[in-house]
């Protein structure tokens, strides 16, 4: 019978906060929590979705009964936060921040650093642009969009491939979670409406036309075939 694969260094660190959470050592279960964000990438590079998303949700658990674990995770994303606004080039400590802020509740935080750190680096806020869409979109600043969004339709036809390629992924591989293409429909509709929106309101009709025809054709959304009634 073949061996299972060991795991490597950053897993089995993520496998011990677990553990230790568990067992009661809040102390150890912090030390590789933190070991797990700042180490994994090294180890390997697949590890991005996981160190922003499933480890992040643990250490927030581990937060719930070990307040320091809170302590360790604002002041850790106020550090990053303080590089970027001193000029650090660098999206993926900006998506570390959006990360942090979405774990921890305040998502408005994100929308407030991106704008402070893109009136003074603003090459630095094309490059995060695209950690903060959500953040905009919710907030409904179709100028603040405008400003930095290079290409809204090239934006869509992306979020229409990565559409794709997760209901392709549920229906060949994981069926039980159907559930979740709902969710899917949701975020692709909802981006939709507020980037033709936006489109719109700057004087480009026909390219919000444009999107909100292509994503019915994709999703059934009240919103956009509205839209699309008042032309």
């Amino acid at each position: 019978m073949e061996k299972p694969q060991a795991k490597d260094i950053a897993a089995q660190a993520l496998e011990d906060a677990l553990m230790w959470a568990e067992a009661g050592d809040y102390t150890m279960a912090l030390e590789r929590h933190l070991w797990f964000h700042q180490n994994a990438l090294e180890v390997n590079a697949g590890y991005y979705g996981v160190r922003l998303s499933y480890a992040l949700k643990y250490w927030k658990i581990l937060g719930e009964v070990y307040p320091a674990a809170i302590e360790a995770m604002v002041e850790l994303r106020d550090k990053t936060a303080e590089e970027l606004l001193g000029g650090v080039d660098s999206p993926a400590k900006f998506d570390d921040v959006r990360a942090f802020n979405e774990c921890l509740g305040v998502v408005p935080k994100t929308l407030e650093l991106f704008r402070t750190m893109a009136v003074a680096y603003p090459l630095n806020g094309k490059k995060c642009f695209k950690h903060v869409v959500d953040a905009i979109v919710a907030e409904g600043d179709g100028a603040l969009y405008m400003e930095f969004s290079s290409d809204p339709k090239m934006q869509i036809a992306q979020e229409i491939v990565n559409f794709n390629r997760a209901i392709r992924h549920i229906a060949d591989h994981a069926p039980r979670y159907d559930d979740s293409i709902k969710e899917f429909e949701n975020h692709l509709a909802g981006l939709s409406v507020a980037v033709s929106g936006f489109l719109e309101e700057s004087g480009d009709a026909e390219s919000a036309n444009e999107i909100r025809e292509e994503v019915l054709t994709l999703v059934e959304d009240k919103r956009l075939r509205d839209a699309l009634k008042e032309k």
